[in-house]
């Protein structure tokens, strides 16, 4: 009687596994790159409707595609861009112009949420001289920062 039972457990336990594999797979073949985060949206689901069986499943599911793919787990995306990119052979460390550029790009995003919001209608001006140090700093044709600098412009006028 007890090995019945213990039979009817591995069995179950072996199919559930299986069942995470195939719904990994599933995912994986219908999202590729969006699997995780598609996965652990189905987890962050069902708990917030207190689906604790629910839960459980779709965070293995995620773990198994992490498995897969080579996803780091519980890593924020701000951790990633900290480490930099991954190292390969004859990789070079960021410049300063990269990081220039990167901080820049920060705070033209950080300017246009301030003008999407109503914030401040004089955030164009330094948005698009800040778009102009950048395309500078390339060393680009001006023609290049126009099209960003006219849609800032244009949302600045609707404030």
């Amino acid at each position: 009687m007890a090995m019945r039972a213990l039979f009817r457990f591995l069995k179950a336990r072996r199919e559930h596994r299986e069942r995470i594999a195939r719904d990994a797979g599933n995912l994986l073949t219908f999202l590729g790159e969006g699997a995780y985060d598609e996965a652990r949206g189905r987890a962050r689901s069902c708990r917030e409707r207190r689906d604790q069986a629910g839960f459980r499943f779709w965070s293995k599911v995620a773990v198994e595609i992490a498995k897969r793919t080579g996803h780091r787990v519980r890593e924020k995306v701000a951790d990633r861009y900290a480490a930099g990119p991954p190292s390969r052979a004859g990789d070079h460390r960021r410049t300063s112009v990269d990081r220039e550029i990167v901080s820049g790009l920060v705070d033209i995003a950080q300017g246009i949420a301030h003008l999407a919001h109503g914030r401040d209608g004089v955030m164009a001006q330094s948005v698009c001289a800040r778009v102009w140090q950048l395309v500078d700093l390339r060393r680009l044709p001006r023609e290049n920062g126009h099209g960003l600098c006219g849609a800032i412009e244009a949302l600045a006028a609707e404030l």
